[in-house]
Formats: structure tokens, sequence, C-alpha cells
């Protein structure tokens, strides 16, 4: 996933709308895109997925988005931060991760 990276805005969403229009709704997202990986565009193709959606005004019912959470999350000094894999499922972790999603895509709720 390149979006942030190798891909502006405008063209990521030329990019989604020819899919979304092509008859593509499954989407799938992470944290540590775009790749390669810079902790000044961490997570910036979630934002252009979540500018998308909000400005296309799909509905929730008409696209699918899978987001993983795995290792990289911004820590409380907003620096780029590489987790362990034995902290992915702790709780804490699991909240951070929502609501990262909830600021980052703009999304009222997620489904989990």
């Amino acid at each position: 996933m390149t979006f942030g990276e190798q891909n502006s805005l405008s063209q990521s969403f030329k990019l989604l709308d020819k899919a979304f229009d092509s008859g593509i709704n499954f989407f799938d997202s992470a944290e540590m895109y775009p790749v390669p990986q810079h902790a000044e565009t961490q997570g910036r193709s979630e934002e252009y997925f979540g500018c998308w959606l909000r400005e296309r005004k799909i509905p929730r019912e008409r696209h699918y988005l899978i987001i993983n959470h795995i290792g990289a999350i911004r820590s409380e000094h907003d620096d780029f931060t590489i987790r362990f894999a034995s902290a992915m499922n702790h709780p804490i972790r699991r909240s951070r991760c929502c609501l990262y999603l909830f600021n980052n895509m703009k999304r009222d709720y997620i489904k989990v």
C-alpha cells in the first residue's frame, strides 16, 4: 500500500474511484502503511481511505474495510514506535488501536 508515500491524495482518490466503480468494495489497510514506513507518513493510508469514504459518501453497507493493527504505533510522545508481538493482545493496546482508528479515519463507530 503506497497511499501517502508514492501516491498523493488525489491519485489515491482516482485509484479508489476506479476500483469502486469496477465493483471492488473490499479494501485492506494497516497502520504500518504506507510502505516504506516513515514516522511522518505512518497511518496516512488510513487517513486517505477515511477521506475518500467521507467525500464520496459511500454508505457502510456498500464497502468493507479491513484494518490491521500490528506492531507500529505512535507513542505518547508522538514518535514512531514498534511494539513487540506479546503486547498486541493487551486490552490497553486494543483500546489505543480503536481510538487511533476513530481519530485517523474519522469514524464514529467500528465493528470489532
